[in-house]
């Protein structure tokens, strides 16, 4: 028995495969596919690739796996199932197949599974935890499932190139915000820290802000000297989008050589995503309780207590024992395990829950 695990994100798809033991057999990477960013289209094709490069390596075929789960960045609301189940089904030709937002893989990573021998030839192996039960919306054309073992509680908050909160109490009730766009109350990740580090860059190189490193920082991304050449190549080219993802990155060094500027920046992204994540802990009423919170994303995983702090520090308004838990594993990881939940729950005959 062979199960198959996608991460589907909007930097970049990853799939794994392995066998009924959690021995990974084969890996495939691609593009982005969240199709709220990149459309529907480029959504399959890079899911295509990465199933396709994964099953290559692993010298299988789809007619050889068992069950799939995909954890995928944009699977919000009713709508963007409506687009994911369809599409998802189109690359998988006929493997059993539920579709998931990515937090909950990653909860399922974080918290669950008593084996970690995936994670461990992943080249992340951790201590284990509580098995957990997790889901949001299963696809293939079946009623919504939830997979997993046990019920786990915890709250999962993604920073990377974007941001989303989600959790789940010890009653298995579960609360995804919409994780959309700024105008409909998101905010956070690398996106939004490239529009800042640009914004205060150019405050600080006209004198209307404080000064700051970024000034110098930020032009040699773009490959010039000067902010009135990054100014003129926005203003000619459009934004560039090796810069979206390195400027990040920059903010990051600038606030660890000193900088007060970027420091503040990261902070307060500390801060909002803090929030979010308290208000999670608040609908599912889990105030008083000793509540996990797992640090998804590429921002989160730098460790960078100025954000991290931060974070925690507006969680602990909500939730006085609530604790970090920073994801060490790749999420495709709660995925594969996902899958193997649902093979081994239908081999027992138990019953598996019903997503709210």
């Amino acid at each position: 028995m062979y199960v198959m695990g996608v991460d589907a994100g909007g930097t970049k798809t990853r799939c794994m495969i392995c066998d009924e033991e959690e021995h990974v057999m084969g890996i495939g990477e691609a593009g982005a596919s969240q199709h709220q960013i990149y459309g529907i289209e480029q959504t399959k094709t890079h899911l295509r690739l990465a199933v396709m490069h994964a099953l290559d390596e692993a010298g299988l075929s789809l007619s050889d796996i068992s069950y799939a789960v995909l954890g995928m960045s944009g699977a919000d609301e009713e709508d963007d199932f409506a687009l994911l189940i369809p599409a998802v089904g189109e690359v998988l030709c006929g493997v059993p197949y539920e579709v998931l937002h990515d937090s909950w893989i990653g909860m399922r990573a974080a918290l669950g599974g008593e084996s970690k021998k995936c994670a461990a030839e992943n080249g992340n192996a951790e201590e284990g935890g509580n098995t957990a039960e997790n889901g949001n919306t299963a696809g293939n054309g079946n009623e919504a499932e939830a997979v997993g073992e046990t019920a786990m509680a915890g709250v999962v908050s993604i920073c990377g190139t974007g941001a989303g909160h989600a959790g789940m109490n010890r009653k298995g009730e579960r609360v995804t915000l919409r994780n959309l766009y700024y105008i409909t109350g998101n905010y956070g990740g690398g996106g939004d820290l490239y529009k800042q580090a640009l914004h205060y860059a150019f405050r600080s190189d006209e004198g209307t802000y404080e000064k700051s490193l970024l000034e110098e920082l930020v032009p040699p991304v773009f490959g010039v000297k000067t902010m009135d050449e990054v100014c003129n190549k926005i203003k000619n080219d459009g934004p560039d989008e090796r810069a979206r993802y390195k400027l990040p990155i920059v903010v990051f060094e600038a606030a660890r050589r000193g900088d007060q500027v970027a420091a503040e920046l990261l902070s307060n992204m500390g801060r909002e995503e803090g929030y979010y994540a308290a208000a999670v802990i608040r609908k599912l009423g889990m105030t008083g309780e000793r509540v996990p919170v797992v640090l998804i994303g590429s921002l989160f995983q730098t460790g960078e207590p100025l954000l991290i702090d931060a974070y925690m520090e507006r969680v602990h308004e909500a939730a006085p024992l609530a604790y970090p838990v920073i994801l060490k594993e790749q999420p495709v990881v709660g995925a594969v395990q996902l899958a193997l939940d649902k093979m081994k729950s239908a081999k027992t005959g138990e019953c598996t829950d019903v997503a709210e």
